[in-house]
């Protein structure tokens, strides 16, 4: 078994580019299959197709911003020779996805394809829009231009390791992975031995602290790595795995405090409750997506969990 980091791939392109997206997707799963264990890492594809939800209350863009634009960690952009429909920020919706990676100062690769660019197919006042958008981004030296499938299948393969060379974020891969792997080594057994060897009560809250967070680190990681359509067994086994961890710090707080109640044993007992719920709910998949509620439930309760890891145990 080993550990894998995932980072957020977002593919982002307007219509008229479908092939290009297959292939930086499948390039993609191409090098999880062949590099994933030995870099401890895997990039996950992150599609408007497959990752969105529609929302009544936002416009589209905006929408699309806060699902999966925001939370992904680099961009892949694709642009034939439509640029796309503007948007009230941009020029169209993949500009401003492009435009909200580099004010975030996040990785980005542009690439603006030739391939198979039939004459008859061209909408004029589109390649005229493109074509200012392609002086300006080539400027800035983040674009490239492809002519093949295979050509930007290569490029691809290329962006993906020199992402890992930023040392910033390996850094940070290997900081992750290093406490993850602790967590998979923490026995139960022995940090109750430990807890109850005479330190003081501060100590003891903050070994479960510690132990905690590598736990949440490893349930985030897990979840992250799993791809739809999601395994029903592999999510069960997933929040099992929470509720047993949750259940036994519980205990331990009630232990060191003397079996007082405690802020941070209340919350912890919320997410037990939460855990639980979600174990319950009903499972059901819609061709290659899990569409029923246990996904946005679970999503939800993992970023509950890291808040509550990052916040001062010892402060309640």
């Amino acid at each position: 078994m080993f550990v894998n980091i995932a980072i957020k791939v977002l593919i982002s392109s307007p219509s008229g580019v479908e092939k290009e997206v297959d292939a930086i997707i499948e390039t993609i799963h191409r090098w999880n299959s062949l590099h994933s264990e030995n870099k401890k890492t895997i990039f996950l594809p992150i599609h408007w197709e497959s990752h969105s939800r529609a929302s009544m209350r936002a416009k589209a863009q905006d929408t699309l911003n806060q699902q999966i634009v925001d939370p992904s960690d680099i961009i892949i952009a694709c642009i034939g020779t439509r640029i796309g429909t503007p948007t009230d920020n941009a020029e169209s919706g993949t500009v401003e996805e492009i435009d909200r990676f580099i004010k975030d100062e996040k990785p980005v690769m542009l690439v603006f394809s030739n391939i198979e660019a039939n004459p008859n197919n061209i909408d004029p006042e589109q390649l005229k829009r493109r074509q200012e958008q392609k002086a300006k981004y080539f400027e800035t030296g983040l674009a490239v231009q492809i002519d093949s499938l295979e050509a930007l299948k290569q490029s691809v393969d290329a962006y993906l390791t020199r992402v890992l060379d930023d040392s910033k974020l390996f850094e940070r891969i290997m900081e992750l992975v290093s406490l993850a792997g602790e967590a998979f080594e923490v026995d139960p057994e022995s940090l109750n031995k430990e807890i109850n060897q005479g330190s003081s009560q501060e100590d003891n809250i903050e070994k479960l602290h510690k132990a905690f967070f590598k736990a949440c680190i490893v349930w985030k990681a897990t979840w992250d790595s799993m791809l739809e359509p999601y395994s029903k067994t592999e999510v069960h086994d997933l929040l099992q795995n929470m509720a047993s961890h949750l259940s036994s710090t519980i205990g331990d707080i009630a232990e060191i405090y003397g079996y007082h109640y405690s802020h941070i044993s209340g919350l912890l007992q919320e997410k037990l409750k939460q855990v639980k719920k979600i174990k319950g709910l009903p499972w059901y998949s819609v061709g290659n997506s899990s569409t029923n509620s246990t996904t946005k439930a679970v999503n939800e309760l993992i970023e509950e969990l890291m808040y509550l890891a990052e916040m001062d145990w010892n402060a309640f």
